[in-house]
């Protein structure tokens, strides 16, 4: 049995349900990267970076080659994510964001997150089969997103960072027409 199909069968749950995870999945899943829980002015967010073995497995998984998925376990720095709106009641305000408009600050580089739309060029000239760019587009969080109250959605979100890379986070979002941002300090790339 080759070595990446046996990776592929050990993390088989995971590799099902890996850009959705819930916390108790994930904590079932005893992921050893910390969970970041966070909510303010409408916002909802939950960020953990995954272990590159599981992302490794999630891409051969859906069609990658080894060489590939090895690259993307190694430089993507995969985050699964859950966001929505944290209002309850209907007639609350939507709740936006838009990838483009994080930033992600690492040593004295400034970088938005890699949106599904710049993974594009990537699967281009790595000639990626269509299957596979057809998961891997499906499992990344939208680069852009409006939820209505109680609205969210689950996704990964790539950093391009190496492995191990610590870095900070500042997002943005409307609500109500208005802007916000949030800083996280000290998130780290999962090894």
């Amino acid at each position: 049995m080759r070595p990446g199909f046996r990776l592929c069968l050990l993390f088989l749950p995971a590799l099902l349900a890996l850009p959705g995870l819930t916390t108790a999945q994930a904590q079932s899943l005893k992921l050893k990267t910390p969970l970041l829980k966070w909510q303010e002015n409408g916002l909802t967010l939950e960020l953990q970076a995954v272990p590159s073995d599981l992302v490794r497995a999630f891409f051969l998984a859906r069609g990658f080659d080894k060489a590939n998925a090895d690259l993307i376990a190694g430089q993507g720095c995969i985050f699964r994510s859950s966001i929505g709106n944290s209002a309850t009641k209907a007639n609350a305000p939507a709740v936006s964001i838009d990838l483009k408009n994080w930033h992600v600050l690492a040593g004295d580089k400034i970088t938005a997150p890699r949106p599904r739309e710049a993974w594009e060029d990537f699967w281009q000239k790595k000639k990626i089969p269509d299957r596979a760019k057809t998961a891997f587009y499906w499992a990344l969080m939208p680069t852009k997103q409006t939820w209505q109250p109680g609205d969210y959605n689950w996704g990964m979100i790539s950093f391009a960072l190496p492995a191990g890379t610590k870095f900070d986070l500042e997002i943005s979002w409307q609500r109500v027409g208005k802007p916000h941002k949030h800083l996280f300090k000290n998130l780290e790339c999962a090894k």
